[in-house]
Formats: C-alpha cells, structure tokens, sequence
C-alpha cells in the first residue's frame, strides 16, 4: 500500500522580501512535515518567521525557492482546505455571532438550514449556547476566540493554522480554551499548526515542535514531544513530570539561537 504524503510540507523553502530598502531573506531553506490529524507547533521570537510560513501555507505568499504542499499538492493559492484563525478574531461588529458563524460559507454558496443548524449545534459545543443574536461586543475575549474556531471549523477546512490565537487572552482563559481547541482538533480529526512565542503552550497542546532561529528564518531544532505526555490533555501535561523536562530543551535550543545573535 503507498503512503500517504504529509498533510503540510515544505522542502527547502526560501522567501525573500524586495523592498525600496532592497532584498531581505525572511526564511532560509525551511523543510518540515505535517502529517494528517497532527497537532504541530513553530516556536520562536518575534522576527523569525513563524506567521510566514502560515502564510505560504494558506496561499498567501508564494516562496523564492523551494516547495509547499498540501496533501502533495503544490499550493498555488488559497484552498478551502485550509483554515486560518488570528490572534485577533476578526469579528464583524454589525453581524450577529450566528452571521459571523456563516460569514465564510455565504462568501462561497447560499446557507442551507442544515448549516444554520450546524452553527448552532458548534456554538453549544464550545460554551456559547443561546449567544446567536448577540454582536462581537457584548462578548468577551474568550468568548470571541470561540466564535472565531466555530467560524474556522464550518468552512470544512482539513488543515487549521492558528497564529498566536490565545495571546491577547489573560492567562486561566487561555488555559481552558487551549483545552477546548485541542479536544475540538482531535474530535473532528483536523490537521493543525500553531504558531507561539510561548513553549508551555507548545508543549501544552502539540505532538511536536519546530524551534524556529531568525535573521533569516531557519528550522534550528526538532522536538517529538514524549507520548505520555501527548495523550493528556493541555492541563494534565503541565503537571507531568515530563513536561518541565521537554521545556528544558525547548528553552535551550532557544537560548542557544539568542547566544549567537
């Protein structure tokens, strides 16, 4: 029987930016692998080009040298396979939180009652039962990052990249949403990367992780995190021996790429 290809993969990627300033290398000969129903996690500073390789994942860019792929597929543009949920959940003020929900199935088609029915049911899912009529501002943060993956998740998207979703949270919201978003992944079989500055939530949510150096962009270190600890869910983990042990290396690799700086 063949193997499937990796979900996401990209193999030797270059990007460079040209400017009125000149050329700059964002990323330098970028490889990594996805594979179906993985949770993966890039880690790195500000700078080092993690919300870019989302991008070139999502269609949005296109790289200098080197290949993405989809499924095998070589990306050529925006596919409805692919799901892309910001720090900021990009609400529409004057729709409703059901109107939000269906904002990206009418940008392609007519809504049908089963999609009405769907959102609903999605909503009551995640904790946010009986908000259809509401608007973005009578929700709070938390509340609106739900919206935002119900949103994600009625597109029937295979693949999620998730770019920094929880940051602008306080911290116990972002615990239990980290907690939601990994039992919805892992419920309805999604593909997904997320990109972090924060290696507890890494290590938190992934199966692996890729430490990203910078000045350019640059796979610096591989991390498979240990599967006793990626059975448990976010809160489990972070109570697991294993757990400071993996953020030890994690941290190291991430150190050692601010020495050489």
């Amino acid at each position: 029987m063949a193997e499937h290809p990796p979900m996401i993969a990209l193999d030797g990627v270059d990007l460079i930016y040209v400017t009125d300033r000149g050329a700059q290398m964002a990323l330098k000969d970028v490889s990594l692998r996805v594979a179906s129903e993985e949770f993966v996690t890039l880690v790195g500073r500000s700078g080092s080009g993690k919300s870019t390789i989302l991008s070139l994942i999502a269609g949005l860019l296109e790289p200098t040298r080197g290949t993405v792929r989809l499924a095998g597929a070589a990306v050529r543009g925006p596919s409805p396979r692919v799901g892309y949920m910001l720090q900021q959940d990009t609400l529409l003020p004057w729709r409703t939180i059901l109107g939000n929900v269906l904002y990206g199935i009418e940008l392609r088609r007519r809504v049908t009652p089963e999609d009405v029915e769907r959102a609903r049911a999605l909503l009551e899912e995640v904790g946010l039962a009986g908000v259809e009529k509401k608007r973005p501002h009578e929700l709070s943060g938390g509340q609106r990052q739900r919206v935002a993956l119900v949103r994600t998740l009625m597109t029937g998207a295979d693949v999620l990249l998730l770019d920094e979703p929880f940051s602008a949270l306080d911290y116990t919201t972002r615990l239990k949403l980290q907690n939601l978003i990994l039992a919805v992944m892992r419920r309805y079989r999604k593909t997904v990367l997320l990109v972090t500055h924060d290696i507890a939530e890494a290590i938190a949510l992934s199966d692996r992780i890729y430490v990203l150096g910078d000045r350019p962009g640059r796979i610096r270190a591989h991390f498979p995190v240990p599967d006793d600890l990626a059975r448990k869910m976010p809160l489990e983990r972070r109570h697991h021996p294993a757990f400071q042990a993996t953020f030890q290396s994690v941290w190291q690799a991430l150190d050692a790429e601010e020495g050489d700086a």
